[in-house]
């Protein structure tokens, strides 16, 4: 078993240069490592004589932990793997450890889930859109917890329910909410249970993947992935306005900035396109092509 200890920035930070070195970080310096969401897992081995000692975070975006992972291969030593509860996760944990030992810190015991079911009254019998983001954001309010420990969301197929890939201290604060009385809401729904389930229970769909070719007046975030999304170019508009459009990982709130051959704008939880090719018509226009990876639809869908 695992025993976890959060250390204040400051703290982590002085260990966190013992364990890697002024070098590493001097690779990319301008790597911004959220050093204060690490923590340090120890396990002893079964004879008990003997401990190994493992760093890890709580859900990171792709931007951050390919950082890390990129710090730790250029230097070749330290050993580090990334988990968010299935193999395609977008939101994922970093695992790092100077020893050899990586294979100590199995899945099992870094990533667990949970389900929440709520009753549709409030809703008056309808079971609206909600954004990815605004479900972990209502579910930390829930249960007085920040959102970093919340991973992955995927919906079972049952109307008002969600699942979601969490860490171990969002387990501990489910068994307390259930043992209390207060702030039974969630999205403004009664809830029916929040109950930790096993992985194998979390109801994963396939991602879809389809090649198209649009049609823009420019290279613009907004009218590109408007088309790209097949959403109108007002949604997207407001969709950036709120930061919930990335490029690469990175929120741009600017739908004027112009795309890139090989970006990836991820927008909310709509899914990701990739763009492949940027050309021009004889009239002047952009004809982009893009590579759209949305989940299918039905049981599992995000």
């Amino acid at each position: 078993q695992f025993t976890s200890e959060v250390y204040r920035t400051d703290i982590w930070r002085r260990k966190f240069s013992s364990f890697v070195s002024d070098d590493a970080l001097k690779i990319k310096s301008s790597i911004d490592l959220p050093l204060n969401e690490f923590k340090v897992l120890t396990k002893r081995s079964a004879d008990g004589n003997s401990s190994y000692t493992g760093y890890i975070s709580n859900f990171m975006n792709p931007l951050d932990y390919t950082s890390i992972s990129n710090v730790c291969k250029s230097t070749g030593k330290y050993h580090y793997k990334s988990d968010g509860g299935y193999p395609d996760a977008e939101r994922r944990r970093s695992i790092l450890t100077a020893q050899d030992g990586i294979s100590l810190f199995p899945e099992e015991n870094v990533i667990w889930a949970i389900e929440v079911q709520t009753l549709d009254s409030a809703n008056n019998g309808s079971s609206p859109r909600i954004r990815s983001d605004s479900i972990r954001k209502a579910l930390g309010s829930t249960l007085s917890i920040e959102t970093s420990h919340f991973g992955d969301i995927v919906l079972p197929g049952r109307k008002n329910a969600c699942q979601l890939f969490v860490t171990e201290e969002v387990v501990h604060k489910v068994m307390e909410w259930n043992t209390s009385f207060s702030n039974k809401t969630f999205l403004s729904s009664p809830i029916e249970y929040i109950k930790v389930i096993d992985l194998k229970d979390v109801k994963i769909s396939p991602f879809n993947e389809k090649t198209l070719t649009i049609n823009e007046a420019s290279n613009r975030l907004d009218a590109v992935a408007s088309g790209g999304f097949g959403i109108s170019r007002n949604k997207m508009t407001k969709m950036i306005a709120s930061e919930e459009v990335m490029i690469d990982w990175k929120v741009i709130t600017n739908g004027a900035t112009n795309v890139k051959r090989g970006q990836l704008i991820a927008a909310g939880d709509m899914g990701q396109v990739r763009i492949e090719e940027l050309g021009i018509t004889s009239k002047g226009r952009r004809n982009v092509k893009v590579t759209r990876r949305t989940r299918l639809k039905g049981p599992g869908s995000i």
